[in-house]
């Protein structure tokens, strides 16, 4: 994993600072949608992902920074699903909403569902992915935290 970990800890710093900004954008969602508010949300190092990625492809080793909403509430592991969003997204270098959409094949390690968006922060290649809604919804809180982190 080429992120250093001072380039981790910035990402993480702004990850975090964003949060509260994305926590209250979700409550106001999911408010006014009905629907549950159980998120996960995490950040991963994907400077060297594609079809070698394997070698170094845990995404337990991979995260940067994570944020978990009502967690005792999960009827899903969240966390776990977000991870299979990240291994997709490093294997094919897409979306994993995009990758769907065009029909790609995900692995038995894998979820076929939006929500692990590939972004750059500062240079460096990340994963943004969720868990917590119905896949377009998530991949609609990766895509926020993917824009807010091109400046980091």
């Amino acid at each position: 994993m080429a992120i250093n970990s001072a380039d981790r800890e910035k990402i993480a710093a702004a990850f975090n600072k964003a949060m509260p900004a994305v926590a209250q954008m979700l409550h106001t969602y999911v408010t006014e949608a009905g629907a549950p508010e159980r998120f996960y949300l995490g950040v991963y190092d994907a400077s060297d992902a594609g079809a070698n990625w394997a070698a170094g492809g845990d995404p337990v080793a991979r995260e940067i920074a994570a944020h978990e909403i009502r967690v005792a509430e999960w009827i899903n592991d969240h966390k776990e699903i977000a991870r299979k969003k990240v291994r997709a997204a490093l294997r094919t270098q897409m979306n994993t909403g995009d990758h769907a959409r065009a029909g790609g094949t995900f692995t038995e390690d894998e979820v076929p569902y939006p929500g692990g968006c590939i972004a750059e922060a500062g240079g460096a290649q990340i994963v943004v992915s969720t868990s917590g809604l119905k896949g377009t919804e998530d991949e609609f809180f990766s895509l926020a935290i993917k824009i807010g982190r091109a400046h980091v």
